[in-house]
């Protein structure tokens, strides 16, 4: 199952993209918040980070 998983290149943003999700993932593992809630949470965070939004 987990194999079928596509790698992605964030090129000079790799370490933001981890920041990312390592900032939003305590809320999912505590329950406050759904899979898809943390990933949208993680990728607002990132695009904050790399200034595109």
């Amino acid at each position: 199952m987990g194999n079928n998983i596509p790698s992605v290149n964030y090129g000079v943003h790799t370490t933001t993209a981890v920041e990312a999700f390592r900032a939003v993932m305590q809320g999912y593992l505590d329950g406050n918040m759904t899979l898809d809630e943390m990933i949208a949470e993680a990728e607002d965070y990132y695009l904050r980070q790399v200034g595109e939004q």
